[in-house]
């Protein structure tokens, strides 16, 4: 997987990317 992994939760997107939703 591309991007980045966020640091509590994790959402991934359509676009394949994973930012950090608390």
């Amino acid at each position: 997987e591309n991007g980045y992994v966020g640091e509590i939760a994790t959402v991934e997107t359509g676009a394949g990317i994973k930012p950090c939703a608390v």
